[in-house]
């Protein structure tokens, strides 16, 4: 976040990067070289064993650090370091971190909750380093045991090195399934989250936060109603969860299930009722004072609307199958797709955010252009309409040709600066498979 996050701006600029093996699911490292070369190291073995305490010496410890530091002739030094000692990049005035997930803002402001400032490009600024040296003691009769395996690869694309690394690692580690009773665990999640909705003079949703100690919705802010903001996409997701009640619904007949298809059919109406989208004046609206609200004030998100506007045209076809009929439902989304259109660049792209209320542009890179590939397809099948899939089209173009054929995707969460994340791949992913099914053309795919 803000440029601390060990592949993040600070680190670059260090010229280094560290963490803790135990931040992947794969506990692997790789480099790609400009010639095609790569070198990948993987812990063959993991155990992952550590401690609650941050303590220097625990012959628990079992972890590795992975790292890599730029040599003043201008290579490089990779490898592996344990039990798991990791350093985090600090700026003068910044925050360093231990365990080599914190660093310094290098010229970033604004904190969780605020605007950050995506870093501006320049020299490279004196650095910090604060380092989490962690050992295993030294005593009669102790051992360690690690397994390192490593992999080198040629004349492979950055993307390339990503498949078959990661092919590799699974070959490897050969993950076993974890079996669980997916009933149970369905029915306990959508009882929770029934839970949690609120009915306050006639709105209808879930508060943004709740404390999973107190059951209650949070009262940390000085504005004892902040955290009653309901807000749609992103981690709002009201009407996402507003389609899983209804789905619920579906399968239960009982008191249980009439109940949460009143809670789902009362939160979309909550929105469409309060949230106008032709521009956007909000993402959502405060349960308590009626008044608009948002994630990320004072901007709102082309993601935000599109992640639950997609799950609300799903609800609108499975209830349509269904002999229920919701026009306000399309015609709701239908608003907001019509007034995105006007907003598409010749080049395909997308702003990434605006300021509330308005067209003001606040963030103009086109970097999250994804976000509409899953809706539109739905409302160009519905309405009869082929505008909303060929603008769709333009945009997954504009994102694989500018960014994805090269394997980066930037721009996915939108309390982050404009940087790469795995939300943003996850976004992309959804895009090029929803065009597939509503093209069947393979390159979608592919």
């Amino acid at each position: 976040y803000n440029g601390r996050g060990p592949g993040g701006v600070a680190y670059d600029r260090a010229r280094r990067y560290s963490f803790r093996e135990d931040y992947l699911p794969a506990p692997l490292f790789a480099v790609s070289l400009r010639n095609g070369d790569s070198l990948t190291i993987l812990d063959q073995a993991p155990q992952g064993h550590t401690t609650t305490q941050e303590a220097t010496v625990d012959e628990r410890f079992s972890f590795g650090g992975f790292g890599a530091d730029e040599t003043a002739d201008g290579g490089f030094e990779m490898g592996y370091w344990l039990p798991g000692t990791t350093v985090a990049v600090g700026a003068p005035g910044g925050r360093g971190a231990a365990g080599g997930g914190g660093g310094g803002y290098f010229g970033t402001t604004g904190g969780r909750g605020q605007t950050p400032q995506t870093p501006q490009p320049g020299p490279p600024q004196p650095v910090q380093l604060t380092w989490t040296r962690r050992y295993n003691p030294v005593k009669e009769g102790f051992t360690q045991s690690y397994q390192l395996g490593f992999r080198f690869g040629s004349r492979e694309s950055f993307p390339d090195l990503i498949r078959n690394s990661y092919r590799w690692a699974w070959q490897v580690l050969k993950p076993a399934v974890n079996w669980q009773d997916m009933e149970v665990v369905r029915r306990s999640l959508v009882d929770q989250l029934s839970s949690q909705v609120y009915t306050i003079e006639g709105r209808t949703g879930l508060p943004f936060i709740v404390s999973t100690v107190t059951g209650k919705v949070f009262s940390t802010n000085p504005d004892p109603n902040f955290f009653w903001r309901a807000t749609m996409g992103f981690v709002g997701k009201n009407l996402e969860a507003a389609d899983q009640l209804l789905r619920e619904s579906d399968r239960d007949p009982s008191a249980r299930g009439q109940k949460m298809r009143q809670q789902g059919l009362d939160t979309i109406a909550t929105f469409i009722r309060t949230v106008p989208m032709s521009p956007p004046v909000s993402t959502g609206v405060n349960l308590k004072t009626g008044a608009p609200s948002m994630t990320n004030s004072p901007q709102w998100f082309i993601r935000e609307a599109t992640d639950d506007m997609r799950m609300v045209m799903e609800a609108y076809d499975r209830e349509r199958k269904a002999g229920r009929d919701h026009p306000e439902w399309i015609e709701w989304c239908k608003e907001f797709a019509d007034w995105a259109l006007t907003q598409q660049r010749p080049d395909g792209s997308f702003p990434r955010s605006y300021m509330l209320g308005t067209q003001d542009v606040a963030q103009d890179s086109g970097t999250t252009s994804y976000n509409v590939a899953p809706l539109f397809p739905m409302l160009s099948k519905d309405l009869n309409d082929k505008k909303y899939l060929d603008s769709a089209i333009r945009a997954a173009e504009y994102v694989w040709q500018n960014f994805g054929s090269r394997g980066i995707f930037i721009g996915g969460a939108i309390d982050n600066p404009n940087i790469t994340d795995k939300e943003a791949g996850m976004l992309s992913l959804e895009a090029f498979l929803s065009l597939y099914d509503a093209t069947h053309e393979p390159k979608w795919l592919h």
